[in-house]
């Protein structure tokens, strides 16, 4: 980056044993994204090869924790280094790959469309299909039903989040959604000044609930964009080990949204206060 060149893009990308990963990742972005930018990788104590890898690229900022800080703290970190400069912040998973336009696109919908906060693309399977990756605010009820052994409760739950027909083409250039998966926004580092940080509180899930939300009631649109792509390897940690530790941190974060925020059962309360 060369002095006075204007960085645009602070990508923030999150790693932990990553090193199945991050490599395709950081060059999909050094390849893909015409748009100015810089890269800045926060590895949570890997004990893989992830740190050699983010290494052997020139241009990548790394900074390495000693263990594993969770999403939100660690995402911080990375926030907090990037550069005055930017104007958005890129938060990205690290099993992700940006395909070519894409972030031209998005910076493209904030430059021309007053009052977005938040914008996300679509995200893809490896096998070509669309990943519901924007869904509407959870509710108790229906984060419960999808934990259901019981089938009929389980899709429920799926369904009660997801906005109808998905998965079908859209023409406008871009609709509002309550909230998009964090494997990857683009965020106005304006929306983020005035709306603050991720919360802390929450170890590993659900701050891109949090902050969405955070970013509407602060006056900002959380929208999706059609015409974009990232493809996402949608790992689901908290659902691979329903005991373990992700599992446990995620259903405390639930707990701690909801008294948050102050609502439990019917997401109607919550529109009525953002007048939505």
């Amino acid at each position: 980056m060369n002095e006075g060149e204007t960085t645009m893009i602070s990508f923030v990308i999150l790693t932990w044993n990553s090193e199945k990963y991050i490599g395709n990742c950081i060059e999909s972005i050094l390849s893909n994204v015409e748009v100015q930018n810089e890269v800045i990788v926060v590895d949570n104590g890997s004990h893989d090869a992830t740190r050699e890898i983010v290494r052997s690229f020139d241009r990548v900022v790394l900074v390495e924790l000693d263990s594993n800080m969770g999403t939100t703290a660690s995402r911080n970190m990375g926030i907090e280094s990037s550069s005055e400069r930017s104007k958005y912040i890129c938060i990205l998973d690290s099993d992700t790959v940006v395909s070519k336009g894409t972030f031209e696109k998005l910076v493209d919908i904030f430059e021309k469309n007053e009052g977005i906060g938040l914008a996300a693309p679509y995200m893809f399977h490896t096998d070509g299909m669309r990943q519901n990756s924007f869904k509407k605010f959870p509710t108790l009820f229906q984060k419960l039903s999808k934990l259901s052994p019981v089938g009929f409760m389980s899709r429920w739950g799926e369904n009660d989040e997801s906005y109808e027909n998905w998965d079908s083409d859209r023409d406008e250039d871009f609709f509002d959604v309550d909230y998009a998966i964090s494997a990857c926004w683009l965020v106005n580092r304006d929306a983020l000044d005035r709306v603050g940080l991720f919360d802390e509180n929450i170890f590993y899930s659900p701050e891109d609930v949090d902050l969405c939300l955070r970013i509407w009631k602060g006056g900002y649109r959380v929208v999706a964009v059609p015409g974009t792509k990232v493809v996402h390897h949608y790992q689901r940690l908290s659902r691979k080990n329903p005991l373990g530790r992700i599992a446990i941190e995620h259903f405390k974060g639930l707990i701690y949204y909801f008294n948050k925020h102050g609502y439990y059962i019917s997401r109607r309360k919550l529109y009525r206060r953002l007048g939505r």
